[in-house]
Order: structure tokens, then C-alpha cells, then sequence
């Protein structure tokens, strides 16, 4: 599930084709360079999400595991921290 997880992400994102346009600088492939990267970067988060996901429905059940994400998504939403302060 885990390669099927990521692979699906990766195949989503769709490359830059400037097809022979004479109009694109060299700027603009510049630009493409650091989002290859950052495409990589967000593939490595996508497999490691799974392979969270895979441990955590393995130790507590599917319903633990959405809850869990569906919490993450809730304090991303509304910029919580993840973690208490030393103050709280």
C-alpha cells in the first residue's frame, strides 16, 4: 500500500511543458528546478504518512488513525500548535 500511496501522489502533479515556446526564459526553468525538488520533498512526506498511517491502524484500528489525521488536519486548519507551551 505504501509505494501505491505515493506513486498515486506523484502520477497527480503534472510537469511543466513549454513545448519549443520562444517566449520561455531561462528564468522560468530556474524556477522549475527548486519545484522537481520540492515535488521529491512533498513524494517524501506522502511515504512517510503511509507508513505512519500502516503502524497505526497495525497497533490501534482504522477509526484511531483517521480520527488522528482528521485531528492534525483540524489544528492545521485553525494553526494550533501541535504541542502545548511550557506556559500552558
Amino acid at each position: 500500500m505504501t509505494a501505491d500511496v505515493s506513486s498515486a501522489f506523484a502520477r497527480g502533479i503534472p510537469l511543466p511543458d513549454h513545448g519549443g515556446d520562444p517566449t520561455h526564459r531561462q528564468e522560468d526553468t530556474m524556477t522549475t528546478a527548486p519545484k522537481m525538488s520540492e515535488e521529491a520533498s512533498k513524494d517524501r512526506f506522502f511515504q512517510e504518512i503511509a507508513e505512519l498511517a500502516e503502524r497505526m491502524i497495525a497497533a490501534h484500528g482504522r477509526e484511531f488513525a483517521m480520527g488522528a489525521f482528521v485531528l492534525a488536519a483540524r489544528f492545521i486548519a485553525e494553526n494550533k500548535p501541535f504541542q502545548k507551551s511550557a506556559s500552558q
